[in-house]
């Protein structure tokens, strides 16, 4: 399951947002009408659930270098084997997937039957699959997803020169610091501030301001734009899947995004 959670752990924006609040648990399945096979030998459910969360916590650090805690629990051995579980949480810190970083991240399966299939390195859903999330990302996160990103060259591509761009989030803002050359003086720097809400299921910039007149239309028009903290992803190529985003605060300077995420059944 490493490619899923792997992509769950760098959740933001997804590619089909909701539009309107949901409740993606109406969809989820219902459990088998038969029982599932529990293990005869003492401890071996306990043992094989250790096992599992074990690889998944390997698998996770791999893709994420992060640090994680994971809980599984299954109906049975042979029902794990099969992919078949009823919970799983999933808890990380300090984040990188693919220059994408995340202070804190945290996800509990919402359905109380789960059904994966696995095919070498590529896992398709037996049945719709329902999450929550919660992303939290502080300074630290975000200045250094910026540069990874490269955010300095997607601003540079709009016309504007630009040394170097920092963040700060305080006071229920997020301030983007421009450093931009003069060519004659030393650079300038252009603050803009920001609001953060949530409008038709994604991460909106409310509210924007600047401390100058220096370019600050130009950089305004960008940063709506380009908004540095709407990325895309899609779920295991499942064109389908629906993220909610429920909220977006900004506590003890952390922005915290919370919501659901809805992944179709797809076999």
């Amino acid at each position: 399951m490493k490619k899923l959670l792997s992509i769950l752990s760098a959740i933001f924006i997804f590619a089909l947002p909701t539009t309107a609040k949901t409740d993606f648990t109406t969809y989820c399945p219902q459990p088998p009408a038969q029982k599932f096979k529990v293990s005869k030998i003492t401890g071996m459910n306990w043992l094989s659930e250790q096992i599992a969360e074990s690889i998944i916590k390997k698998e996770l650090k791999k893709e994420t270098k992060g640090k994680f805690k994971v809980k599984m629990k299954s109906y049975g051995t042979l029902d794990l084997i099969n992919g078949k579980f009823s919970y799983l949480s999933m808890y990380g810190k300090n984040l990188n997937v693919d220059g994408t970083h995340i202070s804190n991240f945290s996800s509990t399966t919402m359905c109380e039957y789960n059904s994966v299939k696995l095919n070498k390195d590529n896992i398709q859903f037996r049945e719709n699959m329902v999450l929550n999330y919660e992303l939290k990302i502080d300074n630290d996160a975000l200045s250094q997803t910026l540069i990874d990103t490269g955010y300095v060259e997607t601003i540079k591509k709009f016309g504007i020169p630009i040394n170097d761009i920092s963040t700060q989030i305080r006071n229920n803002k997020v301030y983007f610091i421009f450093e931009i050359p003069t060519f004659v003086t030393k650079p300038v720097k252009v603050t803009l501030s920001s609001g953060l809400n949530v409008k038709n299921g994604k991460i909106h910039l409310s509210g924007l301001q600047s401390n100058s007149t220096v370019n600050s239309k130009k950089l305004l028009y960008i940063l709506e734009q380009t908004n540095p903290l709407a990325f895309t992803f899609d779920i295991m190529d499942n064109k389908k899947s629906k993220l909610y985003v429920d909220s977006v605060k900004i506590i003890n300077d952390t922005i915290v995004i919370k919501g659901l995420v809805l992944i179709p059944k797809n076999v």
